[in-house]
């Protein structure tokens, strides 16, 4: 099977061994999925075109399968990328649907929705939607597996990085979330899709965070200087 990794920029969500590129372009107007070997060799692939904009989540680990958004919120679509490739409705709902991601082992969709009235973080069986899981209470975005699926992490509420010890076989069993650190962001508007990133095999989380201004002596430039000298 192929091996993939989606770029939706700010996003890039990597595999240890990446053949190709999974991004949204709307280059015909609107935004469709395409992809390209990751080795700069050979043309994108058109993916999947519609008239109704639509943006990469994730893709399974066995490359078998893409997850993508629909720009209206309330749907998420599950893509075979083997065999003709036809998409199919994951979830559609009234609720804002956002930033899906599968689980290591492929039976598990974790993703934001405020269907509770906030913006939470729930888990379906996947690939057909059945069993759901409530994880968070308080507020929740941007849900990411641990890279051996024993734990997910989200933003929760309050931008505090929160953990979860997770099973997810024989079936699924989500512990007591546990809040790690709290994380300064950008407002809504410049906030990138994902916020950080946990790097396969190591025990580190990356945030995208806003830093602190510094007090910055200006520098001033002089040009035609020895000009300047004559006329005194």
């Amino acid at each position: 099977p192929p091996s993939v990794v989606i770029i939706h920029l700010p996003r890039f969500l990597c595999r240890e061994i990446v053949k190709r590129i999974v991004f949204s372009s709307n280059q015909k107007g609107h935004s469709d999925l395409y992809w390209k070997p990751s080795n700069g060799t050979g043309k994108e692939d058109l993916l999947f075109s519609s008239d109704l904009d639509k943006f990469a989540d994730d893709v399974s680990r066995d490359g078998h399968y893409l997850i993508f958004e629909t720009v209206s919120g309330s749907e998420l679509w599950v893509l075979p990328l083997m065999g003709e490739r036809k998409p199919k409705p994951y979830l559609q709902t009234e609720a804002y649907l956002t930033h899906a991601v599968i689980s290591p082992d492929g039976h598990w969709v974790a993703y934001s929705s405020n269907e509770s009235g906030g913006q939470d973080i729930f888990v379906q069986s996947f690939p057909e939607a059945g069993a759901k899981f409530q994880i968070s209470k308080d507020g929740g975005d941007c849900p990411l597996w641990r890279d051996d699926g024993k734990e997910l992490f989200y933003l929760g509420g309050s931008n505090g990085i929160v953990a979860v010890p997770v099973e997810t076989s024989p079936t699924f069993r989500a512990g007591a979330p546990q809040t790690l650190f709290q994380v300064p962001l950008a407002n809504s508007a410049t906030q990138p899709r994902a916020v950080f990133a946990i790097p396969a095999g190591e025990q580190r989380i990356l945030v995208n965070q806003v830093l602190e201004e510094s007090n910055r002596t200006p520098i001033t430039v002089v040009v035609n200087w020895a000009a300047e000298l004559k006329r005194k």
